[in-house]
């Protein structure tokens, strides 16, 4: 599986301590075309949540990215927004 970053960000939350996010595309190639999941990293903790194959259109989950980071998703809240987006 590819991963390549699409985007990063910085949220102030705690006095000191920023909230640095990073989202990645992801893509697994399988039989006759790809899959394009999202992975969420918070760079302080190493915490990740991953979303495989959310997608087979990579503008679609580009462009989900761009709205998870937007929004400063946290790979906790990951799996409840792409509920609600999907």
């Amino acid at each position: 599986m590819k991963e390549k970053l699409i985007a990063s960000l910085q949220i102030a939350c705690e006095p000191g301590l920023p909230l640095s996010l990073r989202y990645y595309l992801l893509e697994e190639v399988r039989g006759s075309g790809a899959l394009y999941g999202i992975k969420v990293v918070e760079e302080t903790t190493r915490a990740a949540a991953v979303a495989p194959g959310v997608t087979r259109n990579r503008q679609y989950a580009s462009e989900l990215i761009a709205r998870l980071a937007g929004e400063g998703v946290t790979p906790a809240g990951l799996a409840d927004v792409l509920a609600g987006l999907l």
